[in-house]
């Protein structure tokens, strides 16, 4: 698979690799959703803890454009679905960003 942005490949910091440890089934390598949310440890650490709402630097907007995007691209479509269904309405996502978050480039407004 070819990604616009490269996941976080090992060998991974002590911390990452202490989440990803305790994520991935011994012997399996990590899912790309994580390694490509564990390019930055500090928004990895915030997902593993559920803590992604938290004042940040990302919008609530901003938040749903990157899980819906990466689960998009990652073939996720469980947690692509969950999102579209409970949280895109609720940050405006219109029908058509969420076709674009699917199918588009970087060059589309969202």
């Amino acid at each position: 698979m070819t990604y616009r942005i490269a996941p976080a490949s090992t060998p991974y910091t002590k911390s990452v690799q202490v989440m990803l440890d305790k994520l991935t089934p011994k012997g399996d390598p990590p899912l790309t959703l994580f390694t490509m949310l564990a390019r930055d440890e500090r928004l990895f650490g915030k997902f593993m803890a559920g803590g992604l709402l938290d004042r940040g630097h990302l919008t609530l907007r901003q938040r749903e454009i990157v899980i819906d995007r990466v689960t998009a691209q990652c073939g996720s479509e469980y947690e692509w679905g969950v999102h579209v269904n409970y949280f895109a309405a609720h940050v405006g996502l219109a029908e058509n960003e969420l076709y674009s978050l699917v199918h588009g480039t970087h060059a589309d407004l969202c």
